[in-house]
């Protein structure tokens, strides 16, 4: 990195931090336009409801087992309603959730490139295949209270 730098020939040493931060500021924000852009494409007109979604294609029991391998469950939960973003209800179709995984726009997200189409589409008929029971997170009143003090703890 130091010889890059002293290629670019910055006129003085108290530049380089200025020009990094630039750099680092510039790549920080091509990477929140893009989450930005893919996340809306999803949520564009490729959304529906899950009553109108075609039937998945896949094997939902083998599914399963890729929900497990690839610990959906650390950030989705067991029923993949919990957690950090709820699955279920699905309401995207199967290509578009192959796509999402395979190249995730959302940076806690890691994208599964290596993973083929076929598991991703057992995947999607497993989440599919889930009963939506679980109550929306954002109605409890005491975990919105309890988010919001956590909010105001943080510094």
């Amino acid at each position: 990195m130091r010889r890059a730098m002293e290629n670019l020939r910055m006129p003085s040493r108290q530049s380089r931090p200025n020009a990094r931060s630039a750099l680092f500021g510039f790549i920080g924000g091509v990477a929140t336009l893009a989450a930005i852009v893919g996340v809306a494409a999803l949520s564009g007109p490729q959304r529906a409801t899950a009553q109108t979604l075609p039937p998945p294609t896949g094997d939902a029991a083998k599914g399963k087992e890729y929900f497990l391998a690839y610990h959906c469950y650390a950030c989705h939960g067991y029923t993949a309603q919990t957690g950090l973003r709820r699955l279920v209800p699905m309401r995207f179709p199967q290509e578009a959730f192959i796509g999402f995984v395979q190249n995730s726009p959302i940076p806690d997200m890691p994208a599964y490139r290596d993973v083929p189409a076929a598991k991703l589409t057992d995947l999607y008929a497993y989440i599919r295949s889930i009963p939506a029971d679980a109550q929306d997170p954002g109605s409890i009143p005491l975990l919105n209270e309890i988010r919001a003090r956590a909010a105001g703890t943080k510094r």
